[in-house]
């Protein structure tokens, strides 16, 4: 039945989705829990003030994360990588 549904050429790709699905559950779920913590420290008597800042703070993480991965596994991304986050400044001096 595994073959019927997945033909051999798409196994691999099939269980790199698995994969990363499992990452990105992961990967959410411990950043929501680190961050409640963290705020928690900082907030003690506002529990759920904590939570909603965690719940902001912990999307953008996540969707960066999840866009990181979306360009490892799309085979039109051409480079397989996140290119670095850098800062290009350009000057012109004329005389």
């Amino acid at each position: 039945m595994f073959k019927r549904f997945f033909p051999d050429h798409l196994r691999g790709q099939f269980l790199r989705y698995l994969i990363v699905g499992a990452w990105n559950t992961l990967f959410g779920y411990s950043c929501f829990f680190l961050l409640v913590r963290f705020f928690l420290n900082l907030l003690p008597a506002q529990p759920a003030l904590t939570a909603s800042i965690a719940l902001v703070f912990a999307t953008v993480i996540n969707v960066t994360n999840k866009v990181a991965l979306y360009n490892f596994l799309s085979t039109f991304s051409g480079t397989h990588f996140v290119p670095p986050r850098t800062l290009q400044l350009a000057f012109q001096l004329s005389f």
